[in-house]
């Protein structure tokens, strides 16, 4: 029996299309883009190839700021690896309490 719902088209995107739509200039050469960044020191391993690493920052590496930045930062690592690893899946995973966290009080 149809539900009455009409059936999707069926076509396919030209390659001209998708050419024009997609820039591979804008993957910027991933293998050295990935060598670059292995020689960025390690913060910490996740495990299973998660690495976080140091990056750059406009802050001054012993001010309030960048100590908040590198904390942010460890916790999106934290949970973008264990989305990867698929730890973030499991039910009782505890998320980072961001609402709670003691960060300075201003951040330019």
């Amino acid at each position: 029996e149809k539900c009455g719902v009409l059936r999707p088209p069926k076509w396919v995107i030209a390659d001209k299309v998708v050419d024009e739509f997609v820039d591979p200039k804008l993957q910027h050469n991933s293998k050295v883009r990935k060598a670059e960044e292995e020689k960025r020191n390690m913060l910490k391993d996740y495990g299973r190839g998660c690495i976080a690493r140091e990056f750059e920052s406009d802050y001054p590496e012993a001010s309030v700021n960048r100590k908040a930045e590198v904390e942010m930062y460890m916790m999106a690592m934290s949970v973008y690896c264990d989305l990867e690893n698929g730890r973030a899946y499991i039910p009782d995973y505890e998320w980072p309490d961001v609402a709670h966290w003691h960060r300075p009080t201003k951040i330019n």
